[in-house]
């Protein structure tokens, strides 16, 4: 038992200095009849960490960790940006143990899919849009 614990103690520790952590996934569901580019800046706002397209209708999956996501099309007629956390003490979005986590690119901009509606979003769009945190629109 022991040694099982020291195996455990060490494995984590090489993942914090070699600088690991857990990966989280983010499945985007674009609901507008626009192609659209979501990217994920760091808090700063100042280096891209990821990207992704997503065509209308259609889903695409990036990795994805804490920072700013932007979406937007290529004319910058949407334009959306939110401060993304995966902090979920509610676990309304995120299952215990979970690392996908589902957004809705919509009209009104970018939300969380709670878990219960992941296969049935479309049914639960006013719900699902309550979900407005720190969703300001852009004109630039």
């Amino acid at each position: 038992m022991r040694s099982r614990i020291r195996v455990i103690l060490v494995l984590a520790l090489a993942g914090l200095v070699s600088g690991c952590s857990p990966v989280y996934h983010a499945i985007f569901v674009n609901n507008t009849r626009l192609q659209i580019v979501v990217i994920l800046l760091d808090h700063n706002g100042e280096n891209v960490l990821a990207s992704c397209v997503v065509s209308p209708g259609k889903t695409a999956k990036m990795d994805v960790g804490e920072g700013q996501l932007l979406a937007l099309d290529v004319s910058r007629s949407y334009f959306f940006r939110r401060n993304f956390t995966l902090v979920d003490p509610t676990h309304r979005y995120l299952g215990d143990g979970e690392r996908v986590i589902h957004l809705l690119l919509s009209d009104s901009g970018i939300h969380r899919i709670p878990k219960e509606f992941r296969d049935t979003w479309p049914d639960h769009l006013s719900e699902i849009a309550k979900d407005t945190d720190a969703n300001p629109k852009f004109n630039q």
